[in-house]
């Protein structure tokens, strides 16, 4: 069984890959937990897919979120 942190680094490496689950976004994000995660869809300023019962989010998404942060202090 490969840890999240490998599983991370793989996702991140394929090209095809294009979601991200909550762990692998906490991790993307700096490892925020997920409490905040959740804060930050209430808020809008990231969205989900849901697939079933499993909540995924956009990579593009994400890094956009992350390409905006400087933004703001700016």
């Amino acid at each position: 069984m490969r840890s999240q942190a490998n599983t991370f680094e793989t996702a991140r490496t394929e090209s095809s890959f294009q979601l991200l689950d909550v762990g692998e976004t906490t991790s993307f994000l700096g490892g925020i937990g997920r409490t905040k995660l959740y804060e930050l869809v209430k808020s809008g300023e990231l969205s989900t897919v849901h697939i079933g019962r499993r909540t995924f989010f956009r990579q593009s998404d994400v890094e956009a979120f992350v390409a905006g942060l400087g933004e703001s202090a700016s």
